[in-house]
């Protein structure tokens, strides 16, 4: 076999070869050697990737720049020329990095940019302030005394003086603590509160003072006094922590704000995601779906109230029955009990709860007989029917038409109707025992501020007054140019939401007494429709329409609708929110129904053949008492044993 053709004569001149690289190699292990060749591979990929001008990878792998590699002709960068903002902006971002830690980068960006996060004088002022070094610290406040306000320089320069003074007290110097008074102090006349206050100490028992700042001082972490620095000293001297946090959840809540559709279920809290893109909610997120259906309501359903707490919904109407249903969840209520009212009434107009959600004030439209009929909620179980009998309480008159609960103030509660009776009760006392009232004054609509004394309420004359119950004094809010048919007030108590017979819904702020916002899209005239605020911080406003049969939901800050729910086949008279599930809202029409709406859940969002629920009353099956008979989802009945 004929092996290596022509290699018998190369072989010496390869062998010479072998034998030379051997030689010039010996001196070097073979790890060296592949370093110097990995080296070599580096530089020139590094060489030939800055010719090129290629495009920057996004792969994981490890990539080396030039100026890693030392070089003896390189030469140095000139600083860039930077704007204000770039060199906040680096300031900013140079901060980030060293919170998290990378302090490495922290040099290089540096040493490239011209820009530190911070000052090195600032950095000794945290320093002085961590350890206590007050004169130190005073000194570097003396040095901005010329660039900023003297009022802050004064305020800043009291602050330090006093530390240094209780640090004499605690070493029971009290001689250098009258001396600071006297000579390091400020005298201006806005410190003189502060400047009597130490001079009254030095008066005192000194054990006991050197004892009360001793454990003042063990207790001390300085954090209102740095936060006082960086309000009051130049921003471009000292930065507030974790600036590049703030930002960003600034600017996610700027993007909540924005987004139309934002209904969220709790505390806003920034998203990971949101880093990479902005936040956009869709109808997915939105309560536009009929969960439910309750079709209990014999007549027209007037008027919805969700409990303080999310946990109940009481709902009445035409027929005069008050009913009780349980929220189970965000998705979800089930029959509670019921309240009939055996009186000669033409319906129930209002509800009320109390604080703690114990007790539903409900008031008697005004037509035939009226009154307020007290309910204790606390008493209904789901399968105790003495509520239906006559456990209700009466105001002891036949006056009043509408009440409202003080929100934070026990059990009071103030009534009122359009015949001028106008008076507050406390239902932990008599209630025959009026606390106070106003006379001659017509109340359509009323609602209970948090103080505990101040009553907002709407009259025949189109005003919306305040009433102070404890002093006796009223005064005009707003005045309006149509009847006000209702109003509510949101969580915050700075805006009112009134709805007129001829100008639909208008946002007032109560501060300023101002028309903010008129909301378009409703229809109103002659029947009672009321609108609720909803969502976050209240952003959302919902209401009913006479004829179009339609739920419409605004933003604060659109005049038109941004979502339109439908379902219901008559007029919506009511809608509430509910304030726990902020993506649950109720609605109630003249077609004998309530209709809860919410968020479809994961598992259905795709399917929109799904039925709403049917809720209704359990009724009796008269053959067997024990067996209760419910409506499924498709409307059939199905029997359901009782639970003794």
């Amino acid at each position: 076999m004929q092996v290596g053709v022509g290699n018998s004569t190369n072989a010496p001149s390869q062998a010479t070869t072998a034998t030379s690289t051997t030689a010039n190699t010996n001196g070097r292990s073979v790890g060296e050697r592949l370093k110097e060749r990995q080296k070599e591979f580096l530089a020139n990929n590094v060489h030939n990737n800055s010719n090129n001008h290629s495009m920057p990878s996004c792969s994981n792998s490890v990539r080396t720049s030039r100026t890693t590699l030392p070089s003896e002709n390189k030469q140095k960068r000139e600083l860039p020329q930077l704007t204000d903002i770039q060199r906040n902006t680096l300031r900013v971002i140079t901060q980030y990095l060293k919170e998290i830690g990378m302090h490495d980068t922290v040099e290089t960006l540096a040493d490239e940019s011209g820009c530190r996060a911070e000052n090195p004088l600032a950095t000794r002022l945290r320093e002085d302030i961590q350890v206590e070094n007050w004169a130190d610290a005073l000194a570097i406040i003396n040095q901005f005394q010329d660039k900023i306000s003297k009022k802050d320089y004064l305020t800043l320069r009291a602050a330090l003086v006093e530390e240094i003074m209780k640090n004499y007290i605690i070493k029971g110097d009290f001689l250098a603590v009258l001396i600071c008074l006297q000579k390091e102090y400020p005298k201006e006349k806005e410190f003189g509160e502060r400047r009597k206050y130490f001079a009254q100490l030095l008066a005192d028992d000194p054990e006991e003072i050197s004892k009360h700042f001793q454990e003042e001082h063990d207790n001390a972490d300085y954090k209102t006094l740095m936060t006082m620095l960086e309000d009051l000293l130049p921003p471009n001297f000292l930065l507030g922590p974790s600036r590049l946090d703030d930002l960003l959840h600034q600017a996610w809540e700027t993007q909540v704000r924005n987004c139309p559709l934002h209904i969220g279920k709790g505390k806003v809290v920034c998203e990971d995601i949101n880093i990479l893109r902005d936040h956009r909610c869709t109808s997915v997120n939105f309560p536009s779906k009929t969960i439910q259906v309750v079709q209990d309501h014999e007549s027209e359903v007037w008027t919805l109230k969700f409990s303080p707490c999310g946990e109940y919904l009481a709902s009445a109407g035409k027929s005069g029955i008050v009913y009780i249903w349980k929220v189970k969840s965000d998705h979800r209520i089930a029959y509670l009990n019921r309240f009939v009212l055996h009186e000669d009434i033409d319906g129930i107009g209002s509800l009320s709860w109390s604080s703690d959600s114990r007790y539903l004030a409900c008031g008697a439209t005004e037509h035939r007989t009226i009154g307020v009929y007290l309910f204790d909620i606390s008493k209904c179980t789901p399968t105790s029917n003495s509520c239906e009998q006559n456990e209700y309480v009466r105001l002891p008159t036949e006056k009043f038409s509408v009440a409202s609960f003080f929100p934070n103030s026990g059990h009071k509660l103030v009534c009122g109707d359009q015949k001028g009776n106008f008076a507050m009760f406390d239902m932990d006392l008599e209630l025959s025992d009026k606390r106070n009232d106003f006379e001659g004054f017509r109340i359509r609509s009323l609602c209970c501020l948090k103080d505990g004394k101040t009553v907002l309420a709407a009259d025949t004359l189109n005003r919306i007054r305040a009433y102070d119950f404890e002093k006796r004094i009223d005064h005009l809010l707003i005045q309006e140019a149509s009847p006000i048919i209702a109003f509510t007030v949101d969580s915050t108590e700075k805006h009112c939401l009134i709805t007129t017979k001829d100008h639909g819904i208008r946002m007032w702020c109560l501060d300023t007494h101002t028309l903010v916002q008129s909301f378009f899209g409703s229809i109103h005239s002659e029947l009672v429709v009321g609108a609720c605020f909803g969502g976050i911080n209240d952003i959302f406003i919902a209401s009913g329409s006479e004829k179009n049969n339609r739920i419409m939901i605004w933003k604060r800050t659109d005049k038109h609708p941004i979502k339109y729910l439908d379902g219901h086949k008559r007029g919506v008279n009511t809608v509430a929110w509910n304030p726990k599930y902020k993506n649950m809202l109720v609605s109630g029409s003249d077609d004998h129904t309530i209709r809860v709406w919410s968020t479809p859940s994961k598992a259905k969002e795709n399917d929109e053949k799904v039925l709403p629920e049917v809720v209704s009353r359990p009724a009796k099956d008269e053959k067997n008492p024990n067996v209760e008979i419910t409506k499924t989802r498709n409307g059939r009945t199905k029997n359901k044993k009782k639970v003794n």
